[in-house]
C-alpha cells in the first residue's frame, strides 16, 4: 500500500516536472531581461560578484550553464531558472501526494503554482527566485518529514538545506528559524553531543559558497560590486548595508505605513494565482491538513504568519506603484508556496466526493484545473519572442561614438547595456560607469585599475564630501581623452553639472560644456538620422507589456527619447531668438510622441503647447494647437504643477474664436 502511495506521489511530481520544464524552455526568454536579470547573466559569464547580499550559491551554479554550447548567454543563464522553477513545481506535487495520500491532489496543487503568472514569470528569465523556491519546498518538505518521523538525519540534512538557503536568498531565514527552532526544541531528548555537532558542521557546509565572494573579488572580474578584501566589506555586502539592511530599496526610495496596503496586494496575487480557487480551497486545506497532519500544518502556519508580517513591516517600497508592486510581489513566492500546499489540502479533501460522481472524476478536475491555468495565461507568458529589453541595451551602445565614456544611471539602462557588452560582444570599446555606483570609492578603485585612460579626480563621486569629486572635476580631468555621453540624465543633487549641456543622438546624450559653440543644424540631422534609426526598432507592444514590467519601461524610455531630441530643440530656440525652424523641430517631436505613439506623458502635452506658444509670432494658426496641448496637459499633468496657474491663465487669453483649430 505505501509503495503504490509512493509510486503514485513520484508519477505526480515526474508530470509536473517534465510538464513545466517543457513549457518553461518553450516560452523561455531568448535574450535578457529586465531588472536585475542582466547582472546576474554577466555574473555567470564573468565569474563575477553580483550586488548585496551577492547571491554566491546562484552565481555558482549558475556558471555552467553559461559555458552551455547552444543559444545565447543569457537563453542558457535563463534554462538554469526555468529547471529550477520545474523542480520547485515538482517537489511540491510530490509533498502534497504524499501529504495527503492523494496523487492527483498533488498534480494539481503543482502544476497550478508551476503555471501561475508569478512562478510562471520568474521561472522563464534570469532571476534568483525559481532557485529560491526550490529551497522553500525543500524545507517544506523535510518540516513533513520531521513531523511524521522525527530523526537525526531529517535534521542534518535540514541544517545543510538552511545554510544553502541562506548561501542563496537571506529571507529563507523567515521559514528557517521557526523550523529550525522547532526541530531543536521537539528534538531535545535525542540530541547527543556528536548529533549537535553534526548538524552544526552541515550548517557550516551549507554556509562555504559565500567563500566565493572575496574568491571572485580578488581576481578583478568585470562585473562586481562591494569591496570584499576587508571584513568589515564583506560584512557589509552580506547585510545589504548599500540598500538599507532588513529592507527592500534604499534609504529614501520608500513609502512607510503601508503594511495593510501590502497584505491586501498580497491577498489579490494570490487569489490571481490560484484561478480565484486559492482562499477557498485554503479554508477547506487547512482544517484537512489540521485534522490529518496537525504538527506538520502547524509548521506552515507558523512559517506563513511570521512571512507576512515580518516581511511586509520592512519591505519599503510604495505597493501602489505598478512597477515597485511588482518588485515586491517577487518576493511572495514563499507565502504563495505553503498557500499551494494547502490548496492541495483542499483539493484532497474534496476528491472523495467528486469520486462518488464518477471513479474519474477527480482526475479530470485536477488535470483541467492545471490546463486551464496554462491556457489562460500562456500568451501572456510566452516570451520566446520577446528580445526588448536586450534590443534596448544595444540601441543605447548602437549610436555612441568609438571610445566613447557613457555615464549611465538607472539599473536596467547599466545592466542591458553591460551584457550586450558582455554577453554579446558589442561595443567593448565603450566605457560604461555607473553614475549612482562612481557613489562607492571601492567602484571607483575598481574602474581606475580596468581604464587607466580615465581619470577619477578624487576618491568617489560626492561633491562636498572629503575626497569626492564633482562631475564638472571628472568632465574637466577627461576632456579630449574619450568622448563623453551620458544616459538618460545627470544624477541629482550636483550643481556643477550646470556649466553642461546634453545633446540628445539616438538615447543617450553628447556632453557639451555652455560656452561651446554647437552647429545646430549639423546636430538636427545627426540627431533625426539616429532617431529614425532607433524607429525600425522592435519595440514592445503597450497592449500586452503593463506598467508593471520593464518592458513597459523600455516602451516610455523610446518614446521618451524622441520628447528628449524635440526639448534640446525648444531650449536652443528660446535662448536664441525664438528661430521659427528650430521651433517647428521641435513642435514636431513633441507632436510625433503625443499623437504618434502610445502612453503619452504629460509633459510631452505641455511642452508641446510650450512650443506652440512660441510659434505663435511666426503662424498664428499654432494658438489653437496651443491651446489643445495644454488643456490635455491640465486634464492629465500633475495637480501640483507651479506653473498650472500660469497654463490656464494663457488659455484664457487666448479669444474663444481663435482657440479652435
Amino acid at each position: 500500500m505505501n509503495r503504490h502511495r509512493d509510486t503514485g506521489a513520484d508519477l505526480a511530481a515526474a508530470a509536473v516536472g517534465l510538464l513545466a520544464a517543457v513549457v518553461y524552455v518553450l516560452t523561455l526568454h531568448p535574450g535578457v531581461p529586465g531588472g536585475d536579470a542582466g547582472e546576474l547573466i554577466a555574473v555567470a559569464a564573468t565569474g563575477g560578484v553580483a550586488h548585496p547580499p551577492g547571491y554566491p550559491l546562484y552565481s555558482l551554479l549558475a556558471q555552467p550553464f553559461a559555458w552551455l554550447p547552444w543559444g545565447s548567454v543569457a537563453w542558457r543563464v535563463n534554462l538554469f531558472s526555468a529547471l529550477c522553477g520545474a523542480a520547485a513545481a515538482a517537489l511540491l506535487a510530490w509533498v502534497v501526494a504524499r501529504a495527503t495520500r492523494e496523487p492527483w491532489a498533488g498534480f494539481a496543487a503543482g502544476g497550478l503554482f508551476a503555471f501561475a503568472p508569478l512562478p510562471w514569470t520568474y521561472a522563464i528569465g534570469a532571476e534568483v527566485f525559481a532557485l529560491h523556491s526550490l529551497f522553500v519546498v525543500i524545507l517544506i518538505e523535510l518540516a513533513r518529514r520531521w513531523a511524521a518521523d522525527p530523526q537525526r538525519r531529517t535534521a542534518i540534512v535540514t541544517a545543510l538545506t538552511i545554510g544553502l538557503g541562506l548561501s542563496h536568498h537571506h529571507t529563507l531565514v523567515l521559514y528557517a528559524a521557526p523550523l529550525a527552532a522547532w526541530i531543536a526544541w521537539s528534538g531535545r531528548r535525542l540530541w547527543r553531543g556528536r548529533d549537535v555537532a553534526a548538524i552544526v558542521t552541515a550548517f557550516a557546509v551549507g554556509l562555504l559558497p559565500h567563500v566565493y565572494l572575496p574568491l571572485a573579488a580578488a581576481r578583478a572580474p568585470v562585473v562586481y560590486w562591494g569591496d570584499l578584501g576587508s571584513v568589515a566589506g564583506f560584512v557589509a555586502h552580506l547585510t545589504r548595508a548599500d540598500y538599507g539592511s532588513l529592507q527592500l530599496g534604499a534609504d529614501g526610495i520608500g513609502t512607510e505605513g503601508l503594511f495593510l496596503a501590502q497584505l491586501g496586494y498580497y491577498a489579490a496575487s494570490l487569489a490571481r494565482n490560484s484561478l480565484g480557487l486559492g482562499v477557498a480551497l485554503m479554508l477547506v486545506g487547512i482544517p484537512f491538513g489540521w485534522g490529518e497532519q496537525r504538527r506538520f500544518t502547524a509548521a506552515l502556519a507558523t512559517g506563513f504568519v511570521l512571512y507576512l508580517v515580518v516581511f511586509h513591516a520592512l519591505a519599503n517600497l510604495p505597493v501602489h506603484e505598478p512597477l515597485f508592486r511588482e518588485v515586491t510581489a517577487r518576493f511572495w513566492h514563499q507565502p504563495h508556496l505553503v498557500a499551494f500546499v494547502w490548496l492541495g489540502f483542499g483539493l484532497a479533501a474534496l476528491l472523495p466526493h467528486l469520486r462518488r460522481l464518477h471513479r474519474h472524476a477527480g482526475a479530470v478536475a485536477a488535470a483541467g484545473l492545471v490546463l486551464l491555468q496554462l491556457g489562460l495565461h500562456f500568451g501572456r507568458h510566452d516570451q520566446s519572442g520577446n528580445d526588448h529589453v536586450g534590443a534596448y541595451g544595444r540601441a543605447i551602445l548602437a549610436e555612441l561614438p568609438p571610445q566613447a565614456l557613457l555615464l549611465t544611471r538607472g539599473d536596467v539602462i547599466t545592466n542591458t547595456v553591460r551584457y550586450a557588452q558582455i554577453g554579446e560582444g558589442l561595443r567593448r570599446d565603450v566605457v560604461v560607469l555607473d553614475q549612482e555606483m562612481l557613489t562607492k570609492p571601492w567602484y571607483v578603485a575598481g574602474e581606475a585599475r580596468r581604464h587607466p585612460d580615465v581619470v577619477f579626480p578624487g576618491a568617489l563621486y560626492h561633491p562636498g564630501e572629503p575626497g569626492g569629486f564633482t562631475m564638472a572635476a571628472f568632465l574637466e580631468a577627461n576632456r579630449g581623452r574619450r568622448p563623453v555621453w551620458v544616459y538618460p540624465d545627470w544624477k541629482p543633487g550636483d550643481p556643477s553639472v550646470a556649466g553642461y549641456e546634453l545633446w540628445p543622438e539616438g538615447f543617450a546624450a553628447r556632453v557639451v560644456a555652455r560656452n561651446e559653440a554647437v552647429d545646430f543644424a549639423a546636430w538636427e540631422g545627426r540627431s533625426e538620422a539616429a532617431w529614425q534609426r532607433l524607429r525600425e526598432g522592435d519595440w514592445p507592444d503597450p497592449e500586452r507589456y503593463g506598467p508593471e514590467t520593464w518592458e513597459r519601461v523600455v516602451l516610455l524610455d523610446f518614446q521618451e527619447a524622441r520628447h528628449r531630441i524635440g526639448l534640446r530643440a525648444l531650449t536652443w530656440a528660446m535662448a536664441n531668438g525664438d528661430p521659427r525652424a528650430a521651433l517647428e523641430r521641435a513642435a514636431a517631436a513633441f507632436d510625433e510622441v503625443a499623437t504618434g505613439h502610445p502612453l503619452p506623458q504629460p509633459h510631452v502635452w505641455k511642452n508641446l503647447g510650450l512650443a506652440h506658444a512660441r510659434l505663435q509670432v511666426h503662424d498664428p494658426r499654432s494658438t489653437a494647437a496651443m491651446v489643445a496641448a495644454w488643456r490635455r496637459y491640465l486634464a492629465d499633468g500633475p495637480v501640483d504643477d507651479p506653473d498650472r496657474t500660469a497654463i490656464a491663465a494663457a488659455i484664457a487669453a487666448v479669444p474663444p474664436d481663435t482657440r479652435r483649430p
